[in-house]
């Protein structure tokens, strides 16, 4: 841009000098004319007063001497062409002629003022013979010479002048056009090199990005981040419109899930179907293989299994506050993850074979301070951000459900208990009033 920039300046500044010659050159050629134009009048100052006087000299008519006092004292074409010509930045030998042009023209005025005073007293003969002889006509060529001189003179300086300034005009006029048919160049090469580059394929590749985003691809890469022009300015918006968008999908999917989570926990009736319930969506979500549900028993002050998917067998193991993993998942009430298990820590088995976990990770779910139960799952792999965060959202929704089957399994038991006291009382008073009528009979 900058080699762009001195090029254009370059080229106006050629521009605006052929231009600036070619006004010098119209101004020289103006100044010839008009030069010309007083040379002339300075000669027609001389010819007016030459004209007059032979008039008055040869018919003694007062007509044309008012015509020469009129030239002589008032019109003074003589004086102003001379003035304005030294104004016109004459040279030397000019100058000179234009004064002995004047000068003789001056001797001759006091010719003519001779033959004017003669004619006034009637010597009209001795008058029309001054005017019109040789010394006169002497006297007048010494006046038209210098004028011509002068012409011939200023003719060819401001003729030099004229063709050397028109010269210089095309130079300057060949030069900027030739600037600006490099700047063209010079512009097609921007345009083809450093616009290609730094805006045609960065919009190409910012456009394929946009529409494989459109499209719901994903890990979508957006470049030119760093790009301080406007390129960069549509990068980063394109780049924050990415992560809302991935935000916005994030956010369905973890409430898409939740929900199915939460549906399915719903419908559970009995510890083993809400454990299997909620592990049948948890492991599958993070790609794993392995699940275990310990639940809180107040009584009995410890957790006790609920219930397994995959690897994990049917047992009765229990974990008291401290306890293994599991027991110390619910003293911290943190998620707990580890990863690079060894070798046959646990494994997951499936049909076709079995193969050592790489990753265990225990959820506490708790409740108003207390961990009602600790989900313990493992996987092939660490879990991604999304997935553990999927985990921690989970413990409020099993939190709810888990209290919800405790309470009806609660309530299941109390009614079991009041139908057993109910069935019992009733024996009891059966009992009774059999006894009741046999003392009677007796």
């Amino acid at each position: 841009m900058v080699f762009l920039g001195v090029l254009t300046l370059l080229t106006l500044a050629c521009g605006f000098q052929a231009l600036h010659l070619r006004t010098l050159q119209e101004e020289a050629a103006r100044d010839r004319e008009e030069a010309l134009l007083l040379a002339d009048k300075l000669a027609l100052g001389s010819d007016r007063l030459t004209s007059a006087v032979r008039g008055y000299a040869a018919s003694g008519d007062p007509l044309f001497l008012d015509e020469f006092r009129r030239e002589l004292d008032q019109d003074r074409n003589r004086e102003v062409a001379i003035e304005r010509l030294k104004k016109l930045g004459l040279t030397g030998r000019e100058r000179d002629l234009l004064q002995q042009a004047k000068s003789n023209s001056d001797e001759l005025v006091q010719l003519e003022n001779q033959a004017i005073a003669w004619a006034d007293q009637g010597q009209l003969e001795q008058a029309v013979g001054l005017v019109f002889g040789a010394r006169y006509r002497q006297f007048k060529s010494s006046i038209v010479v210098p004028i011509q001189q002068f012409r011939d003179s200023l003719s060819d300086r401001y003729g030099q002048e004229v063709d050397l300034l028109s010269q210089e005009a095309r130079d300057w006029a060949a030069g900027g056009l030739s600037l600006l048919v490099l700047n063209s160049l010079a512009t097609a090469a921007v345009l083809t090199l450093f616009f290609w580059r730094r805006v045609v394929q960065p919009l190409t590749s910012i456009n394929r990005s946009l529409g494989a985003l459109l499209n719901g691809q994903k890990d979508v890469v957006i470049g030119f981040q760093e790009d301080a022009s406007e390129v960069g300015d549509i990068a980063r918006s394109l780049e924050r419109y990415r992560r809302a968008s991935d935000e916005a999908a994030r956010q369905r999917w973890m409430k898409s899930q939740l929900a199915e989570i939460a549906d399915s926990l719903h419908q559970a009736e009995t510890p083993e179907q809400f454990a299997q319930c909620l592990l049948s969506k948890l492991v599958p979500l993070l790609g794993g293989g392995y699940g275990a549900l310990y639940c809180w028993h107040e009584q009995e002050g410890q957790l006790r299994w609920w219930g397994g998917y995959g690897g994990a067998e049917d047992c009765d193991a229990c974990f008291g506050p401290g306890q293994g993993l599991v027991g110390q998942c619910q003293m911290e009430q943190r998620l707990i993850q580890l990863s690079d298990l060894p070798a046959g820590y646990v494994k997951i088995t499936s049909g076709s074979g079995s193969a050592a976990a790489r990753s265990l990770i225990l959820v506490p779910v708790l409740s108003r301070g207390q961990t009602l139960a600790v989900i313990e799952l493992a996987a092939f792999q660490a879990p991604s951000s999304q997935q553990l965060e999927i985990l921690e959202a989970v413990s409020p929704t099993v939190c709810l459900n888990l209290e919800i089957l405790q309470r009806n399994l609660k309530a299941q038991k109390l009614a079991v208990e009041l139908q057993g006291y109910r069935t019992s009382l009733r024996f009891s008073q059966e009992q009774a009033e059999r006894l009741l009528f046999s003392e009677d009979r007796i």
